[in-house]
């Protein structure tokens, strides 16, 4: 729990830091990139937020994170530190001029959650020359290890198997 409210803690601060971000029109047009950092659209006109997901522990992985991640004397505390990053998420939706996000998957949380439509990008990966190939007795995962991101899971998956 310790590391999550850490990280939960540094989030809502780098929310607030970016709110208050204001680059007095020194550009033409501002990219916002990263789910704490949409605040950034309050002060600074026109821009696009590139999403990657809303943010995950608010969202669609509450009910995991409060449920296996935060303690239960805290929870309260959980619930309160949601809603009114909910509220937030709302208002600083408001502020975004354009949507752009890198998945279906994306675009159709935003709809659920914030109630906007996306414009799907994906990354540009060149997979025209990618083949896929048998290479060995391994398991690539790909992720930041943090509790959200379940990676435990592949880990017991791969510790039942017997190969």
């Amino acid at each position: 729990m310790e590391n999550t409210c850490k990280c939960s803690f540094q989030a809502a601060d780098a929310l607030w830091k970016f709110r208050r971000l204001n680059l007095r029109k020194k550009y033409d047009f501002y990219i916002i990139d990263g789910d704490w950092a949409m605040s950034g659209a309050f002060n600074n006109h026109p821009n696009l937020w590139y999403v990657h997901s809303p943010i995950r522990e608010i969202w669609d992985a509450y009910n995991y994170t409060r449920n296996n991640m935060v303690p239960m004397p805290l929870r309260g505390i959980f619930d309160l530190w949601v809603k009114c990053n909910r509220y937030l998420n709302r208002k600083y939706i408001e502020k975004v001029d354009r949507l752009v996000c890198n998945s279906n998957n994306t675009k159709n949380r935003l709809k659920k959650f914030l109630n906007r439509e996306a414009k799907v990008i994906n990354p540009p990966i060149e997979t025209s020359k990618l083949h896929y190939k048998k290479n060995g007795d391994f398991w690539l995962s790909v992720n930041r290890l943090l509790p959200p991101k379940r990676v435990e899971i592949q880990i017991r998956a791969f510790k039942k198997m017997r190969d």
